[in-house]
């Protein structure tokens, strides 16, 4: 699935490229961007995709809640950032009140919490993280589609590698064959190209990665919403006081990031 992603979301942002025209971009970055894309990508969603398999949806997105801080925290270290308090807090009340939303769902399921699910799920934030870290630091001078294009490709390019090595490209790439399937996946990995890779890549250019990591795990917010939405679900008290919480979260970062 993550191979299928990567070529597709490459052959997209290839295609984008070529429309607006690419820019020279200057060896120390191209690196930056091809370490982002092989932590973050080829690495990081990887262990995600198997701690999903392990631990379910819910408790891998609850999980996952530990990747923002971590990127802020690294954030603070590596790259010098220094959010102020209110953006601070701003972090803290975003995660907080994303894993509130999660966490009916997530507590609310039997599903057996393997070791295995937790590791993947650790190694994926770590890996994230990395990416995040290394990203702000090659992005500056370089078109954001371009950049998410390399990001991509290196991804890619790290997962056909494993994939060859260990004989199992062909065997993971088999079900897209199904046409239905393969116009299913398509349609996804382009809103997530351009409505994810790319824009989070653009706003890493204009904000400190420690309020990007938070912004971005606001996702269960809009997620969880639709799947009640078409399954006739009620939105529970929990899961309005966690998206209020959350969105508190982010005025409180915005107004830090201006303060």
């Amino acid at each position: 699935m993550n191979l299928a992603k990567t070529l597709l979301g490459t052959l997209f942002l290839g295609v984008a490229v070529i429309a607006v025209g690419a820019r020279p971009v200057a060896p120390g970055d191209l690196l930056l961007l091809a370490i982002s894309g092989l932590l973050g990508i080829a690495a990081g969603d990887t262990f995600y995709f198997m701690s999903l398999m392990g631990l379910g949806p819910e408790r891998a997105a609850l999980m996952g809640m530990l990747t923002p801080i971590g990127v802020a925290v690294a954030s603070a270290a590596f790259l010098g950032e220094r959010p102020s308090a209110a953006a601070w807090a701003g972090i803290l009340l975003t995660v907080a009140g994303v894993a509130l939303v999660l966490s009916k769902r997530s507590f609310a399921t039997t599903r057996k919490i393997q070791t295995r699910g937790v590791a993947c799920a650790l190694l994926s934030g770590l890996c994230m993280t990395a990416g995040m870290v290394f990203a702000k630091r090659g992005v500056p001078h370089v078109p954001a589609v371009q950049a998410a294009l390399i990001r991509l490709a290196c991804g890619g390019a790290g997962l056909a590698l494993w994939g060859l090595l260990t004989g199992k490209s062909r065997l993971g790439l088999a079900p897209l064959a199904r046409p239905s399937l393969f116009a299913q996946v398509a349609v996804t990995v382009f809103v997530t190209t351009f409505g994810g890779f790319w824009l989070s890549l653009a706003a890493l250019q204009r904000l400190d990665a420690s309020l990007v990591g938070a912004l971005c795990a606001t996702t269960p917010l809009f997620v969880l919403p639709m799947v009640a939405w078409s399954s006739n679900e009620k939105i529970s008290l929990r899961m309005g006081l966690g998206a209020a919480v959350a969105v508190g979260g982010v005025a409180l970062m915005l107004v830090g990031a201006h303060g």
